[in-house]
């Protein structure tokens, strides 16, 4: 479970510097500086040459599409013709900014990752390849360890609750669990004598009892 540390800015300006003609330009993106653009977006200082580089050295890699809810991170991936790779902006409603364009300094909005991809699918097609919790080394999210009193967190305990329990967590009960580990939340829900019963309906049920983590269950 994450929460975001850095919230970017797609619509960042910044000065980039162009070797062709010496020259300094305010600018959103510039066409193949993708890494420059997402890195400008959260503030973070520039360490890699490249998006492929920045990729590889990142110890917070995910190769799946389990984005984390309500959290903005990059998103990366292969070129087929560009050994470089590309990186783009993939925000929590699922929409990604890229710096697609060849010939624009505004990064490209696209309406979801399947859209950014076909974009790219004619002239230089991506392969995705994950998403991580960095850019060149900066953290952007970071993993949520306490309760805290949000209505994400009481959702997310209310539901558990009632998978276990028949019924949903009330108020009162939930103010009881902020400023809490969630380990030792789910512990103690598992523990409880309101979920005891359940446990002891989904040992005997002769459905599968999927295991979740923390010693958690659920029949389906």
């Amino acid at each position: 479970m994450f929460k975001q540390k850095i919230t970017p800015n797609p619509n960042v300006i910044y000065s980039h510097y162009d070797n062709s003609t010496n020259k300094s330009y305010m600018v959103n993106c510039w066409p193949g500086w993708c890494l420059e653009f997402v890195s400008k977006s959260f503030g973070a200082k520039p360490v890699y040459r490249t998006a492929i580089d920045s990729f590889n050295a990142s110890p917070y890699k995910h190769t799946n599409y389990l984005f984390p809810p309500n959290c903005d991170v990059p998103v990366w991936f292969t070129l087929a013709y560009e050994p470089a790779g590309h990186v783009a902006l993939r925000m929590s409603d699922g929409s990604v900014y890229s710096a697609s364009a060849s010939n624009s300094n505004t990064a490209v909005h696209h309406s979801s990752l399947d859209a950014l991809i076909k974009y790219y699918s004619q002239a230089n097609p991506l392969t995705f390849l994950g998403w991580t919790e960095d850019v060149e080394g900066t953290k952007v999210i970071e993993e949520k360890s306490m309760v805290e009193d949000t209505t994400y967190d009481y959702d997310i305990l209310s539901q558990t609750f009632k998978n276990m329990t028949g019924r949903s967590l009330s108020k009162s009960e939930f103010k009881y669990q902020i400023g809490r580990s969630w380990q030792d939340v789910l512990v103690t829900f598992y523990s409880g004598n309101e979920a005891a019963v359940w446990f002891n309906k989904a040992a005997n049920s002769n459905k599968e009892a999927k295991k979740l983590t923390n010693g958690l269950y659920i029949v389906g």
